[in-house]
């Protein structure tokens, strides 16, 4: 077993990395219960996130340890004022703790047509069809509600790798968005979480 001696510089971007995480914790505990984060407080709360990000990429590096890296450009304040659509409970709940309105998260709890349905669960009993068309017209309706209420807002989509429903959500919704000229700017799950 091959033994790592960490350098000082390392045991600098550990600190580092506590530092950011306490300074986050601290904005989480003090806007509790309902975490709704003011603009200040998200500045220091992003500042703090791109912290974290480079430090721990440095300190990747230095071990020679592989992390994939986000987006650099990823600007956590204009997307949180954005309408973000997503097909996973838990990043709502992590983007809802973090203070988003939920006004501007819609939640697509199932693929945006018929044939998708079957491509995910090939399997599915035709008995159920009718309730399937309902979950995907109530998808629609919630889709084109948020456009009509946000047209000045930006639009966010949560891909999640290795789920195919999500993936084929995002191939519906991107065709949909490009009808109406609409940007569906498209973020990695791990930008959120």
């Amino acid at each position: 077993m091959t033994k790592i001696i960490l350098s000082d510089e390392d045991i600098q971007y550990i600190y580092n990395l506590l530092a950011s995480s306490l300074s986050l914790k601290m904005i989480i505990r003090k806007t509790s219960p309902f975490h709704r984060i003011n603009e200040r407080d998200m500045k220091i709360f992003g500042e703090n996130l791109l912290d974290l990000k480079k430090n721990l990429l440095h300190l990747s590096r230095s071990l020679n340890l592989s992390i994939d890296e986000v987006k650099s450009s990823l600007d956590l304040n204009t997307i949180l004022k954005g309408v973000i659509i997503l097909s996973s409970k838990s990043i709502e709940k992590n983007l809802l703790e973090l203070g988003i309105d939920k006004q501007n998260i819609i939640r697509i709890s199932s693929p945006l047509s018929l044939e998708d349905f079957l491509m995910v669960n090939p399997k599915l009993p035709k008995s159920q069809f009718d309730n399937f068309k309902a979950q995907i017209q109530k998808n629609w309706e919630k889709i084109n509600e948020a456009i009509d209420e946000n047209q000045e807002k930006e639009f966010y989509f949560v891909q999640i790798n290795d789920d195919l429903a999500n993936k084929l959500i995002r191939i519906k919704l991107v065709k949909y968005f490009e009808n109406k000229n609409i940007i569906l700017n498209i973020l990695d799950e791990s930008e959120l979480i």
